[in-house]
């Protein structure tokens, strides 16, 4: 028997879709969130240097 001929194989294979979608949704909502929250703060601590000093301690 082949592992591709394997019913476990087929399943998995037929759930890759899914799982792909979930997982590039995440990745991006991951980076978007990262990017709300560094970029204020970035654009902040150019104009201060208490805050700049703060941020890359």
């Amino acid at each position: 028997m082949s592992f591709l001929s394997d019913p476990r194989w087929r399943d998995a294979a037929a759930q890759l879709p899914d799982y792909l979608g979930s997982h590039v949704q995440v990745s991006l909502a991951a980076l978007a969130l990262g990017l709300v929250i560094s970029l204020p703060l970035a654009i902040l601590a150019r104009n201060h240097a208490v805050i700049r000093g703060i941020l890359l301690g």
